[in-house]
């Protein structure tokens, strides 16, 4: 997370020049893409994940950085996938196997380990 960054530049331009850098990386991907067929629902579909999906999600997240603290917006960043998981199984039926149960337990574990305190020895106490 670039607090440092966000202390000294707003949010919007750090996720224009992060979204531009992105797609200059992945660009080259688009010589072994083959092209889709391009129709009004696939430009809005385009549109609506960019904007909503991507820009707004993550422009509203860097915000949050200014009035939250970073460990609490990772603690809460680190659920995500799993909430996803919740409502695709309530809202859309979809099926809860194995390999979904280990991946929310995976989930949640990462959350728990983030608690774990360091104790880091002092080499200056030590002696």
């Amino acid at each position: 997370m670039p607090v440092k960054l966000l202390q000294e530049v707003p949010a919007q331009i750090v996720i224009a020049w992060a979204m531009l850098f992105a797609g200059i990386v992945l660009s080259p991907i688009l010589i072994f893409t083959k092209a889709p067929i391009i129709t009004g629902q696939v430009v809005l579909g385009i549109g609506y994940v960019t904007l909503f999906g991507t820009l707004f999600a993550y422009l509203l997240y860097l915000a949050s950085l200014k009035t939250v603290r970073p460990t609490v917006v990772g603690m809460l960043n680190v659920f995500e996938p799993l909430t996803a998981t919740v409502v695709a199984i309530l809202v859309f039926n979809a099926h809860f196997g194995l390999a979904e149960i280990i991946g929310g337990l995976l989930v949640l574990s990462t959350s728990f380990i983030q608690l774990i305190p360091i104790h880091k020895k002092n080499p200056a106490t030590s002696k």
